[in-house]
């Protein structure tokens, strides 16, 4: 068929559409210039069509190819332009068979010119380099290979060129060895080739026929790794899906027995040994030697999948921490590391799980973790829930809150105050050491680490398990005694939340309300209370006891000296009002309060909210803040709406919203809201909690720097009456402790309470700290004094019993007064030309 007679069957429609892709190729391809793109004539637009006028990118390199390698081509004015053409479908990383590669090899080695930039030489190598990671170059590509490379050096000879270089990446191809193909990492690869490197035959041999085995993992059908929308949808299930489709993939049964003779020829032990080591060495890899179609990457994708029925409890922690780095480096291997210790399944497995998904940071990751770790709970016969409490990693701690470790003659002691752990170290004498001994540093390198790590892993582990104490009231949580002290009470580090809690003991029909004291169950005055392993337990919440009784805990808790680790004894409570009655079926008890978006956002996620992102968008004006309470069959809602004009930058969403109601519906009635009478008491409480928090964490009434009203000065009258007006419950409860702490304090007969406000007496001034806002007035004409936060470094530094932890405005109230009561001291010009206004 000639050049005529093609041109003569294509329709002018291919040929008009061609010259639209050929504008997109002139933008992708620097080399075709405005004098190519003249000499593209109506003939190559014809001949490319012919073969490829559909969208089967294969089928248009064979179309390219094919006109490049007639005879009536070479004289086409066209043809650098096609070649062009012929790079950029190259780019695409399209997945060549053994026959079209090798033509576009040939074609590369015998084009009539050499030129880099114009030939498809770095693609036609990354292709062959994608196709080669498992059984290596045939022969007759290395033929082609070595012809390419023989022009290469005609062409440019100098060692730093860019010839050179692809030079070099030819001869790598061109070796036998596939372990040469790997990419230098820093890390684990390099372990794992310097291992094998040293090994004796045959064990060397074995090794790498596993490796090389390793590399060409693929999964069952559908024979992908990723699922695509044909499978999940486009609907609002289709990310639940996708998580259990991801879920589902797993190896090929074919591969997978393969791999175990192989694993059986080395030995088990041998295998599990070396692996794990090498996969704890992935953190310390170049992110990029992961990359798409590496052979790396393919690698450790393979060993993955062989441990996940020969794992240990070091591999499971060593997977967990690779993991996390694919979630950092957003690697897909991040989901075959979740599904590798969801199909191990041990305890051990679990605990990593638990670990990783309290690490990661978007709700998209840890949903899939989770979705995980929820498939193992009926494999156990067990709830999620109970799942959650037997999976606490201990972080090497096997003694309540203290762990310690002698490395280089030192003493490393990790030990547990409140919801933090400190690293400290000791000389043999027993004295501290002020820093990390050089010793250790330099000959336990790997053990320090480890307990750096373990510092952060018991933190995690205490903020995520006082989050789920807090929760538990909600979710309507309760334990037989006997699993309550094997789970919590006996576990060296939440142990030491539980001991400062206060618990509601149910025993053959009694109720008792007890604390944890010198090992035994006692009542609030004191006594011991005798409790049976079968007895049912569960967290007590103030709102099923009467003021005298809550008064009494409190008074406890002070005696011994405990600081809770969230409000408890001092948790507020919040009740059906008459205005709410009136409305019946809302609260608009938090309306009409100026909210920071973003900061607003993430509280709400923390205290299990979804809530909606408002921007000056189609609907985005208005949303709701939600939160499921499935064991009450109820769904709270929180509404919001965008205020003021000014956006972030961005994502171009609102700066601020404002407040509105909160309704309760009925799971599956969400049409019609409940009248708040029939909500119980404990749920209305909690939910109008959390947006009482809402509103006193993250209005801008806390901001000292809106004294002049925000932007122009519209919400003014707002942020008066908010840093300077009513007290909310909360602001109640943090009065009621601070007339309790201040009259012990150094500074207590500087201070007293009058309405509102904490009243501090200076040498200077008289100010007066508003007991919501932490806001202060001065007198005697009420000038606003502004002191931002990071002042307290300036405050009293003497240890302060505060009955419970989490209440960042009661520490910066008492922060404010200390440094008040000495304000002569005040080194800050910023304040003090506040306070002395003369003082230059």
């Amino acid at each position: 068929m000639d050049l005529s007679e093609l041109i003569s069957r294509v329709p002018k429609a291919q040929a008009s559409k061609f010259q639209g892709e050929f504008k997109v190729l002139r933008k992708s391809v620097p080399e075709i210039g405005d004098k190519t793109a003249a000499e593209m004539g109506e003939s190559s637009i014809a001949l490319y069509w012919a073969y490829a006028g559909d969208e089967d990118r294969i089928a248009q390199v064979k179309a390219t190819l094919l006109l490049l390698e007639m005879d009536d081509a070479k004289i086409l004015p066209e043809r650098l332009g096609l070649v062009a053409m012929l790079q950029l479908l190259i780019q695409r990383k399209l997945e060549f068979d053994r026959e079209l590669m090798s033509r576009l090899l040939m074609f590369v080695a015998d084009f009539d010119s050499i030129d880099i930039g114009r030939l498809p030489i770095v693609p036609v190598l990354n292709a062959v380099e994608r196709l080669t990671v498992i059984a290596g170059v045939p022969p007759e590509w290395v033929t082609h290979l070595r012809a390419i490379q023989s022009r290469l050096r005609q062409a440019d000879a100098s060692p730093k060129s860019s010839g050179a270089k692809l030079i070099t990446r030819i001869d790598k191809l061109c070796q036998s060895d596939f372990l040469t193909h790997l990419k230098n990492d820093d890390g684990w690869a390099n372990q794992m080739a310097q291992e094998i490197a040293a090994l004796p035959s045959p064990a060397r041999e074995h090794w790498k026929t596993l490796i090389q085995h390793a590399a060409s993992v693929t999964p069952a059908s559908p024979g992908t790794w990723d699922v695509s929308f044909e499978e999940t949808g486009i609907d609002e299930g289709a990310p639940a899906r996708a998580i259990e489709l991801r879920l589902d993939r797993t190896c090929d049964p074919g591969w997978d027995l393969t791999a175990g003779r192989l694993i059986d020829s080395i030995g088990i032990d041998e295998f599990r040994r070396r692996v794990t080591g090498w996969i704890e060495r992935v953190p310390d890899s170049k992110p990029g030697s992961l990359s798409q179609f590496s052979i790396n990457r393919e690698i450790l994708r393979g060993l993955l999948w062989c441990l996940r029925t020969r794992a240990l409890p070091d591999t499971t922690a060593a997977i967990m921490a690779a993991t996390e780095f694919f979630y950092k480096k957003n690697s897909p291997l991040a989901v075959t590391g979740v599904s590798i210790l969801q199909r191990i399944g041990t305890t051990e497995a679990l605990m990593q799980l638990t670990v990783l998904e309290e690490r990661l940071k978007f709700s998209s990751q840890k949903d899939f973790v989770r979705a995980a770790r929820r498939r193992i709970a009926p494999q156990r016969n067990i709830s999620f829930d109970d799942l959650d409490d037997l999976t606490i990693p201990a972080s090497g701690f096997t003694e309540l809150g203290r762990r310690v470790e002698i490395l280089a003659g030192f003493r490393a002691e990790i030990a547990i105050a409140g919801r933090t752990a400190k690293l400290a170290w000791f000389k043999q004498t027993g004295k501290p050491q002020a820093s990390i001994p050089a010793a250790v540093k330099r000959e336990h390198s790997s053990e320090l680490k480890g307990l750096q790590q373990s510092v952060k892993a018991v933190e995690t582990t205490l903020s995520t398990s006082i989050a789920r104490f807090e929760a538990a009231p909600l979710g309507q949580r309760s334990w037989r005694i006997a699993e309550w002290k094997s789970r919590y009470l006996d576990h060296p580090v939440v142990g030491t939340i539980v001991r400062r809690l206060i618990w509601q003991v149910t025993d053959s029909g009694r109720r008792h309300v007890t604390g944890w004291d010198n090992g035994q169950f006692v009542d609030v005055h004191g006594n011991p209370v005798s409790v049976n392993d079968d007895a049912t337990i569960e967290l007590w919440h103030p709102i099923h006891d009467v003021l005298e009784d809550i008064l009494a805990w409190r008074r406890w808790l002070e005696t011994r000296q405990i600081t809770q680790p969230f409000k408890q004894a001092h948790r507020e409570l919040y009740l059906l009002t008459d205005a709410e009655r009136n409305t019946r079926v809302y609260s608009n008890r938090f309306a009409s309060h100026i909210l920071k978006q973003s900061q607003y956002r993430v509280l709400a996620k923390s205290r299990g909210w979804t809530s909606d992102y408002l921007g000056q968008w189609d609907s985005g004006d208005t949303g709701v803040a939600k939160l499921a309470l499935p064991k009450w069959d109820l769904l709270a809602e929180f509404w919001v709406t965008g205020a003021g004009t000014e956006m972030a930058e961005g994502a171009g969403g609102y700066l601020y919203v404002a407040t509105d109601q909160v309704r309760l519906y009925r799971i599956g009635a969400v049409e019609q809201p409940m009248n708040l009478s029939e909500v119980p008491p404990l749920v209305l409480s909690e939910v109008l909690r959390d947006v009482d928090l809402f509103v006193g964490v993250c209005s801008v009434g806390n901001d000292a720097n809106w004294q002049d009203g925000g932007p122009e000065g519209r919400y003014r009258n707002y942020w008066n009456s908010y840093s300077f007006g009513e007290l909310s419950e909360t602001a109640k409860t943090r009065k009621a402790v601070l007339e309790t702490l201040v009259p012990r304090l150094r500074i207590a007969s500087q201070c007293e309470f009058v309405g509102h406000f904490l009243i501090v007496h200076g040498q200077l001034r008289t100010y007066k700290i508003h007991l919501g806002s932490a806001n202060i007035l001065m007198e005697p004409n009420d000038q606003y004094l502004c002191i931002v936060s990071d002042q307290g470094s300036q405050t009293d530094k003497q240890p302060m019993f505060l009955p419970f932890e989490g209440d960042r405005t009661l520490s910066l109230i008492l922060s404010k007064a200390f440094l008040l009561a000495d304000d002569t001291k005040i080194s800050d010009v910023t304040i003090t030309r506040q306070i002395v206004p003369h003082v230059a």
